[in-house]
């Protein structure tokens, strides 16, 4: 949260809750399986890299960006927000 609020001026974390056997899961940039350690990354894409034989996500500062305004302007209105993960 530190970084992201030094970053982008946030002034809170997306967290998800309530998951049983799993804490500290979190929102966050990545466009890579190495930038996350099981928390939802944000991207508006991806594509595969034939080189490296993996998936690789896009945009997703822009597509964090987004989602975080879009819960923020939720909030700001006191809105209850719900996010259902499915795997």
């Amino acid at each position: 949260y530190e970084r992201y609020s030094k970053r982008f001026g946030h002034d809170f974390a997306i967290a998800v809750t309530d998951v049983p056997n799993f804490s500290y899961i979190r929102y966050h940039i990545g466009n890579y399986v190495r930038d996350t350690e099981g928390c939802p990354l944000n991207n508006w894409g991806f594509y595969w890299d034939e080189k490296k034989q993996i998936f690789v996500g896009s945009r997703s500062t822009a597509c964090y960006l987004n989602f975080y305004e879009f819960l923020k302007k939720g909030f700001d209105q006191n809105l209850e927000i719900w996010v259902d993960i499915r795997r």
